[in-house]
Formats: C-alpha cells, sequence, structure tokens
C-alpha cells in the first residue's frame, strides 16, 4: 500500500481494453521505494531478471497490489530473511515470482493470507496467482500476459517516459517527506510542483487513477497502520499522519481497512498471544 512509483509504457495494442506496462521497471521502483523500511526490518531483497519485459493488463492496479505485497514482507519478515524476486517470460505469460527463505522453518500460512489479500485486485488486473510448496521452497507467482511492444515503439516513447519518471520521483518524494503536516494538500502540493491545482490532478489521475488526495489519504493510512503494529497509541499515530482528528482518523481507517484503528491493534495482540501459544 504502501506506496509506488508507477512508470508507464503505453504502447500500440490492437486490443483497445488492455493496455501495456513495463513490470520490470515498476518492480525495480517498488524495491527502491521499500529498500529502507525492508532494510530496517532485516529482509534482504535479490531481484532476477534478464531483459525488460511488457504485460499486458485490464486495469493499472499494480501500485496496489505491490504495495500489499511489501507491506506484508516489512511486517511479517524476519531477521535474516531473504525474498528473491524472479521476471521471466513463460510462453505468452510474463511470470513474476516471489520466494522466500529465512533462518528457521517456514510457514504455508503467510502465504496463503497474503494470497487472499490480493487475489481479486490480480484478478482485475487481468492476471493469476499461484502459490508453491516444493522441496521446501514455498513462494507465490503472478503472471500476466505478455504485451506485443516492439522496441521501435518503446524508443520513440522513451524520452516522455523518462520525463514522466522524473515527475513522478517528484511527487512520491514530495508525499513521503509532507505526509505528517495536516495542511499538506493539493493546493500545497500544486505549488511546490509549480503547477495549477487542476493540472496536478489532471495528471495525477492519468498515471494512477485515482485522485492526488485519495493518494495521499492512501498513503498516511498505510503508514498509520505500520505504526499501529509497532505499538503506538491511536491518537498519537493520527497527529504523526496528518489527521487532526482522531474520530475522522478512525473513519477513515474503517472505510479502508474495515476495521478501525482500535480493532485493528486488538486483532494484532490476540494473532500475537495465539501464535505465542502455538
Amino acid at each position: 500500500m504502501e506506496d509506488l512509483k508507477q512508470l508507464i509504457h503505453s504502447a500500440n495494442n490492437p486490443d483497445p481494453i488492455m493496455q501495456a506496462y513495463s513490470l520490470t521497471m515498476i518492480i525495480g521502483c517498488v524495491i527502491e521505494t521499500w529498500r529502507v523500511e525492508l532494510s530496517n526490518e532485516g529482509v534482504n531483497i535479490v531481484i532476477d531478471s534478464d531483459r525488460e519485459l511488457y504485460v499486458q493488463l485490464t486495469r493499472f492496479n499494480l501500485d496496489q497490489i505491490f504495495n500489499v505485497i511489501f507491506d506484508s514482507f516489512v511486517l511479517k519478515g524476519n531477521q535474516g530473511t531473504r525474498i528473491f524476486i524472479g521476471l521471466r517470460q513463460r510462453e505468452r505469460r510474463v511470470v513474476c515470482s516471489f520466494t522466500m527463505t529465512e533462518a528457521g522453518n517456514l510457514s504455508l500460512q503467510p502465504f496463503l493470507e497474503l494470497k487472499q489479500a490480493i487475489e481479486e485486485l490480480v484478478l482485475l488486473s487481468g492476471g493469476k496467482i499461484n502459490i508453491y510448496d516444493c522441496n521446501q521452497i514455498m513462494g507465490f507467482e503472478i503472471s500476466w500476459p505478455v504485451a506485443s511492444t516492439q522496441p521501435l515503439q518503446v524508443a520513440q516513447r522513451e524520452k516522455h517516459i523518462s520525463q514522466d519518471q522524473q515527475w513522478l520521483d517528484r511527487v512520491f518524494q514530495l508525499v513521503e517527506k509532507r505526509y505528517a503536516d495536516s495542511d499538506f494538500g493539493t493546493t500545497i502540493a500544486a505549488k511546490l510542483l509549480f503547477m495549477s491545482e487542476r493540472s496536478l490532478q489532471r495528471r495525477f489521475k492519468l498515471h494512477f487513477q485515482q485522485t492526488f488526495t485519495e493518494y495521499l489519504n492512501d498513503v498516511r493510512l498505510v503508514k498509520a497502520g505500520q505504526m499501529l503494529v509497532k505499538g503506538q497509541k491511536v491518537s498519537e499515530v493520527a497527529f504523526c499522519c496528518g489527521f487532526n482528528d482522531p474520530s475522522y482518523f478512525s473513519q477513515r481507517f474503517k472505510s479502508k481497512f474495515g476495521v478501525s484503528p482500535t480493532q485493528f491493534v486488538e486483532e494484532r495482540e490476540e494473532k500475537a498471544e495465539e501464535m505465542t501459544v502455538l
């Protein structure tokens, strides 16, 4: 949920419903975005990709999918955990595999929970997800149809993509720096990006299929969840994540995650106690 850099390689496509995206570039940016938090939790990422691969999506929601995945790695990873990410083309599909190893015994349960959390999102994007457990190797893979992007088409769009990437980098860095400021919103962001509010909203929605305000709230709520897991008080978390009103924060949190912040903490504590008993 955490949040994520989407670098879109649009391609000429005979299918008007599907759109082509560079999965290689997107996953690389996701890893970079999460690198510090993963490192702090002792989780190491190793990516294996021999070339740039493009996928066709019926709906772009890779930000949601990968944020849920990496958020899970941060919350459930242990010191010494290594996650191998492989990108390969298998016949007419591009496969993104996640294989985990760690010191100690691995359980299949976290993968089953993660699959349940993202399966609907993957299906909406036009992809498939599978879990594998073979010869003490556990993980899951997500695959999408390969895009029929030609090198010439990519070259023609390279300059445009580079400009978009720079702009997206500025937006993500700005949100990461200012999300805790309750006064920060579309108006201030537009001024700091030297553009009108209308231009910001239009350009942002073109890339993300959501408004800047919706994205900012998502970032704040994801950050809040991470703080709650670490034991911080609900009222403190609300103010630290840019919410002046704890009641409004609770409403937004429940709307997004299905439970109130207090229920979220209680459920986490109950699960922790169950794991201790086991």
